[in-house]
């Protein structure tokens, strides 16, 4: 009657409370992620034009004597590993971006925001 309708209704509203306590974590986790793959992605496209001229450098030094065939392979190596950061970065960041626009009911903007002016293009050919 009165009572359970009453019961009822504070149990209706104590889980929405709760449903929106942890939407909103969520959020905040997305958006951490997001912070966080940009950052990496930063850091690793920081370092890109040193290892590209590392492998340049190396094979010089090798076409002239100065190194070896696996300083060569070392330096081609890191711009791989370089190059394949700036890759796992940009898909860190896009997967966060689209779980969070999931999560608001926007995953149809995934698009929008990624290539909107300004923004910067974190995408294979970034290098």
């Amino acid at each position: 009657t009165y009572i359970a309708a009453s019961r009822a209704e504070q149990s209706v509203m104590l889980k929405s409370a709760q449903v929106k306590k942890d939407l909103t974590t969520l959020a905040e986790v997305y958006y951490k992620q997001m912070l966080k793959a940009y950052e990496k992605y930063e850091s690793a496209k920081g370092t890109l034009e040193f290892t590209q001229e590392y492998v340049r450098v190396r094979t010089k030094a090798f076409e002239n004597g100065f190194a070896t065939s696996i300083d060569v392979v070392d330096a081609q190596t890191a711009l791989s590993k370089n190059r394949l950061d700036i890759l796992s970065a940009a898909y860190e960041f896009d997967t966060a971006l689209s779980r969070l626009l999931s999560l608001t009911g926007e995953y149809d903007k995934v698009e929008q925001y990624r290539t909107r002016p300004g923004a910067e293009n974190i995408a294979p050919t970034a290098y």
